[in-house]
């Protein structure tokens, strides 16, 4: 029996594969209020986890002022695919 130890920062919180599952699915800008609505989280703690996955490069922005939208990266997918 091997043990592999992960750092907090190696894991992918749920919520966090929730909104790149979703972004994946739906292959247009979405905004933190669709993706809240689907996922049945809130909208602000959406749009931070959407920014910490823009900074992880699993998502992109196409901000906008007062309006911030993402959609699901190569390296999102990527992600994904090697979770299935």
């Amino acid at each position: 029996f091997r043990r592999v130890l992960f750092r907090s920062s190696d894991r992918m919180k749920y919520v966090e594969k929730a909104i790149l599952r979703f972004a994946n699915e739906n292959k247009i800008w979405l905004t933190p209020s669709n993706i809240a609505k689907s996922t049945g989280y809130g909208r602000n703690y959406i749009h931070q986890e959407c920014r910490n996955l823009l900074n992880k490069g699993y998502l992109e922005s196409g901000d906008q002022p007062g309006s911030p939208s993402y959609r699901i990266t190569d390296a999102g997918r990527d992600y994904l695919n090697s979770e299935s």
